[in-house]
């Protein structure tokens, strides 16, 4: 037994050496690898020796000693030396020895040693609250002072943001591979093959996340309670028969699981399918959407892919997000998603969603949040898709209309929206599924029919 559990820990920090070296292994390609250039926008004559710019810093302060001292130190003369600190602190030598120490010692002391003569200045210290407001109203004011405030002497850039999205995608790869040394683990512990597995498989987000999984598993999982793992197991079992139907049979099969106990009426997970198709009457040819979402009690993961055959481009949205209010007929939730295109652009948003319910109408907002495009632009994107029935009983029960509406701007650009109105059907009573058809007007003046269809699983 000791030699199978000394066995078991080598094979499992072999497969943690694997997951680190997959991880920071260095790209082929050398667009992917860490690079960061300095562009400096003057030349070194145009630039303040540090020594020149301190000493003529310190007689600045000298002179607003006297002044203050005299009592002739008025706002205008004293925003003058405060415009000329500000220039030397702009243009201090950048190539020296020390030039971080050296420009934290000009841009801060001496700026705070000026502004302390200033507050303890007898002049100033009567000034009346107008004289006081014009003083202030020159740092926003005087050209000069805006020009020196947005002079910048070099500017670095680097491409930090797909280096880190190169590391997360790779972090991602090796999950699986992190879920196995969590399994070993367990094993090396002494618990039995099943219950390993329904450790595993019944705490998902845990093992994702697996070196502090690891330490979950050594020193926090709950050992005792093996009938509940078991469940989760089931559970998760059942999630993935239905994916497995629902992506080679194309949705159109619905799993429910069978009541033993009347008295359960909450699942603990649903899944969602929203599949689309979007046929312009002019202009593009027709695209396909498809919406995949896996509900738990307190979190979700949603994926979101399109796609236009005829041209051969494609788009894909992964979120993972946290249920911050999960009530019966209310919802909220904050997700984190990625995203990546045919054109490789790659963009990180965070956002909202809120669901309201009641018999006669839904009010959803899918799509509430800021989207920042991998060395680009940043966006804002709101998308709203009520449904009002048309009655609580009999045909009309299973009747709806649903106005859809999208907006989203990009800064520095003009806003892209999209507006339409929906005739949805429920086929199954009391299950969620529908059939919709909408027309459809975009920004650009084009018009479009959907046709969607929503059918929900249930475990």
């Amino acid at each position: 037994m000791v030699t199978k559990n000394r066995v078991l820990g080598y094979i499992a920090v072999a497969i943690l050496v694997i997951c680190v070296a997959v991880i920071f292994w260095p790209p082929l390609d050398t667009s992917l690898r860490y690079k960061s250039v300095t562009i400096y926008h003057v030349t070194q004559d145009q630039m303040v020796p540090f020594e020149k710019a301190i000493a003529e810093a310190d007689s600045i302060i000298m002179e607003a000693r006297h002044l203050s001292a005299r009592e002739e130190l008025t706002p205008d003369r004293l925003f003058r030396f405060q415009k000329r600190m500000r220039w030397l602190d702009k243009h201090a030598e950048q190539y020296g020895p020390q030039p971080k120490q050296g420009r934290f010692f000009m841009g801060f002391r001496k700026m705070t040693e000026l502004a302390g003569i200033r507050d303890s200045d007898k002049k100033f210290r009567s000034l009346s609250r107008q004289e006081v407001q014009r003083y202030r109203n020159l740092f926003t004011t005087d050209p000069e002072y805006i020009q020196i405030e947005n002079f910048v002497a070099s500017t670095t850039m680097s491409n930090w943001q797909i280096v880190t999205l190169r590391y997360v995608q790779r972090y991602m790869m090796t999950i699986p591979l992190g879920m196995i040394t969590c399994f070993l683990f367990i094993l090396r512990k002494g618990g039995s093959t099943g219950y390993a597995a329904s450790v595993i498989f019944g705490h998902p987000f845990w093992m994702a996340f697996y070196p502090i999984g690891i330490l979950w598993v050594f020193g926090f999982a709950d050992w005792e309670d093996y009938r509940k793992n078991v469940r989760r197991l089931v559970s998760w079992m059942s999630y993935a028969t239905a994916a497995s139907i629902s992506i080679f049979c194309g949705g159109t099969a619905a799993a429910q699981t069978i009541k033993k106990d009347e008295r359960k009426k909450n699942t603990n997970y649903t899944l969602q399918l929203d599949n689309r198709v979007i046929v312009p009457i002019e202009g593009p040819p027709p695209s396909v959407f498809n919406r995949t979402t896996f509900n738990a009690s307190n979190w979700l993961v949603e994926s979101i892919s399109t796609a236009i055959p005829r041209t051969g481009s494609w788009s894909n949205e992964t979120g993972v997000g946290l249920k911050i209010v999960h009530k019966p007929q209310t919802t909220v939730n904050v997700l984190g998603i990625m995203s990546n295109d045919s054109k490789r652009t790659q963009k990180a948003m965070i956002g909202m969603q809120y669901f309201r319910t009641s018999p006669l109408a839904t009010i959803a907002v899918p799509v509430a949040r800021i989207e920042k495009t991998i060395g680009g632009s940043i966006a804002l994107a709101l998308a709203t898709n009520p449904i009002f029935k048309l009655g609580r009983k009999g045909v009309q029960s299973r009747l709806a209309f649903s106005p859809d509406v999208l907006v989203r701007k990009t800064l520095g650009r003009p806003v892209v929206w999209m507006t339409g109105l929906g005739f949805d059907v429920f086929p199954r009573k009391k299950k969620g599924d529908r059939a919709e058809i909408a027309l459809l007007r975009t920004s650009s003046q084009q018009w479009q029919i959907r046709g969607r269809y929503v059918v929900n699983f249930a475990f």
